[in-house]
């Protein structure tokens, strides 16, 4: 499934188009043949809250679908290969109407993604304080996988832990990241945090899936087997989480398993750790020149 990292250069590629407005001010956009989550929901709200001026798409049904999502008129309760642009209000009764339809469709056709995305949105209310949030995703049947990304504009995970005076206000976000999947979190217990930690293991472990986030100027790409946790120059405000996971995997899981990775990643089987993946970050950094 994995196609050279391409959460990462999906991000990447989002940097692009933020790098291009800070010295065009105008993000062109005409060549754009195809979107994935990871591109598309942060571009989506960064033009919406910088009210960037834009080239729409050439090809027609590319431009009809960003307009359409921008304008937040795919917002629908039916099931279809997308997950429409949904959003998460910072003081909205929990849960959403449109997303709790959407996790009963979701449990009913993959009760792993139900968990999943209820373990997001309830991190995103415990812990990231953020005015909105939004989720979106995309099934991709002839390539076998589904990926989908929330974002919010919060605190994000360092600004998170800063409050329960879990890491210190010089440390990098990498840092964060990392203490994260270890369990810390801003409650009192270290145990109460660990939600991170558990759906990592999920999404590689069980699932054979791929998981990427960027908050702050931290990045994190974890695989069953390979990974990175790092920072690069440029800041998110808020934290991504991007998820792929392939299609038959996610079909035949038996959610009875979901229990069975109930606690810490064990990070030292990853041979790439904070602050030592230097040169790599800095290759997809020098990708923005």
């Amino acid at each position: 499934m994995e196609e050279e990292h391409e959460l990462i250069n999906s991000y990447i590629k989002y940097l692009k188009y933020v790098k291009e407005y800070e010295e065009k001010r105008v993000i062109d956009l005409s060549d754009v043949n195809f979107f994935y989550p990871t591109t598309l929901l942060p571009l989506l709200i960064y033009i919406q809250d910088n009210k960037c001026r834009y080239i729409k798409p050439n090809d027609r049904n590319i431009a009809n679908y960003f307009e359409l999502i921008k304008k937040g008129e795919m917002i629908s309760n039916k099931p279809s290969s997308d997950i429409p642009l949904i959003l998460l209000k910072e003081n909205e009764s929990y849960p959403n109407p449109i997303l709790d339809n959407l996790k009963k469709w979701l449990s009913n056709i993959y009760p792993a993604l139900e968990y999943i995305i209820g373990e997001l949105v309830d991190n995103i209310y415990q812990h990231s304080r953020c005015e909105s949030a939004y989720i979106m995703a995309q099934r991709y049947d002839n390539r076998g996988f589904i990926e989908f990304a929330l974002i919010d504009d919060g605190i994000t995970i360092k600004g998170s832990l800063l409050e329960g005076k879990k890491i210190d206000a010089n440390q990098d976000d990498s840092i964060a990241i990392y203490k994260a999947l270890e369990g810390y979190s801003s409650k009192a217990e270290r145990g109460r945090g660990y939600g991170l930690s558990t759906l990592t293991r999920l999404i590689t472990e069980v699932l054979k899936g791929e998981i990427f986030l960027a908050s702050g100027k931290g990045l994190m790409y974890l695989t069953e087997r390979r990974g990175f946790i790092s920072d690069i120059d440029r800041r998110l405000k808020g934290t991504l989480i991007s998820i792929r996971l392939v299609l038959k995997l996610v079909n035949t899981m038996r959610f009875d398993l979901v229990s069975e990775v109930d606690k810490y990643i064990n990070l030292k089987q990853y041979s790439i750790l904070p602050l030592s993946t230097k040169n790599l970050s800095d290759n997809y950094a020098n990708n923005l020149n």
